[in-house]
């Protein structure tokens, strides 16, 4: 292929966290971006940032499909825009976006030079589904490469047929470059971060996400029951469909020591420095490398895979394959009686996401997966 320069990018949204990321694809003077997104999903997560005039996109209306409790999004126009701006790249987001990759898909058969990249998780952990990687096989064979958010996600397309040399990783951090910069500012002691928070002074167990059912959160709340609650605090920020459930728990048991903080997000960095570990018992991706950038560990059970390159176990935090409830107790009372290890942890934590896991390295790879098909 000659003068390859224009890549369309497929998403459904430009969310906060990737908009970082996007903007530095954008800077780019070897390739010519151009993102097409919908419309936010109402009622969900599923939104783009508030601003987005730092990228060059196209924003078409979207019809939302409910289909067997799977919602489908329909980019009204995607083909016209593809036709207008002539893409030679067109990078898709994976099945989370499959009506769009389908229309990528079609518009490759009837341009044969266009190129295109699948851009996914490639799997999550703990979770497979022989009629989905079935379905997923036979759309796969339209791509010429795939872009993957962690080594794991690789290995798992590997398991689907595909050449390792056609699977590229990116692995999926948040806008490491802002956390970072603002763990940077806090020059207050965990302590005085606890008591602006309006928390006791004990070792902080923090949860960040969404609460639903897939996020385990369940196991926090037994893990908080076989725990002296003198010691511990157990700090949950976020809101969801779940929460209910957990806070008739909390009273139940009389966990006191359970704090629902709701949803935050201006003032996040502080809750990660008032923080000791950052506790995934489910899904969750972005938050590993945002507990790093503040220096907190992390122990996770089955996240979205990322944790595989991010929590190097006990050197970075603790990747609890088991998701054994004492075995969280257990990990738990050993960092709450050695702070010398909690900071070890953390140290290297932070370390890890400046050295090689950040937005830069990300983009990079990006780069990277979209020149193998430029050849």
């Amino acid at each position: 292929m000659e003068d390859i320069s224009k890549i369309a990018i497929l998403a459904r949204v430009c969310p906060e966290y990737r908009l970082d990321t996007f903007t530095k694809l954008l800077e780019s003077n070897e390739f010519n971006f151009k993102i097409f997104i919908g419309e936010d999903q109402p009622n969900s997560k599923v939104r783009s940032a508030l601003d987005l005039s730092k990228i060059n996109y196209i924003q078409m209306q979207t019809k939302f499909i409910k289909f067997f409790n799977r919602m489908f999004y329909i980019h009204v126009g995607l083909k016209e825009e593809l036709e207008k701006f002539k893409p030679n790249v067109i990078l898709c987001e994976g099945e989370s976006n499959l009506i769009s990759y389908i229309r990528a898909i079609f518009y490759k058969a009837k341009h044969n030079d266009v190129r295109l990249i699948h851009w996914s998780l490639g799997g999550l952990p703990g979770k497979s589904s022989i009629i989905a990687d079935f379905l997923k096989g036979l759309l796969h064979r339209n791509f010429d490469a795939f872009l993957t958010y962690s080594s794991y996600g690789k290995l798992r397309m590997i398991g689907l047929g595909h050449k390792e040399t056609s699977i590229f990783v990116a692995t999926n951090v948040c806008n490491t470059e802002k956390h970072l910069r603002d763990a940077e500012k806090f020059n207050i002691t965990k302590t005085e971060a606890r008591k602006k928070l309006g928390l006791d002074d004990k070792f902080t167990v923090l949860y960040v996400g969404t609460i639903d059912k897939n996020k385990k959160l369940i196991s926090t709340l037994q893990v908080a029951k076989k725990t002296d609650q003198k010691r511990y605090n157990y700090l949950i920020v976020g809101e969801g469909r779940e929460i209910n459930v957990l806070k008739s728990f909390a009273k139940r048991n009389n966990l006191q020591n359970v704090i629902f903080a709701g949803k935050v997000t201006k003032d996040i960095g502080l809750y990660y420095h008032a923080s000791d570990v950052l506790f995934l018992p489910g899904r969750g991706g972005m938050v590993i490398s945002e507990a790093m950038c503040y220096g907190v560990p992390v122990m996770v059970h089955e996240a979205d895979g990322t944790e595989f390159d991010l929590v190097v176990d006990k050197k970075t935090g603790y990747h609890v394959k088991s998701g054994s409830v004492d075995r969280y107790v257990e990990i738990l009372h050993k960092l709450s009686t050695n702070a010398n290890l909690v900071n070890e942890l953390g140290k290297n934590g932070r370390k890890l996401i400046i050295e090689k896991f950040n937005n830069s390295k990300m983009v990079d790879n990006i780069k990277l997966c979209i020149r193998s098909v430029c050849k």
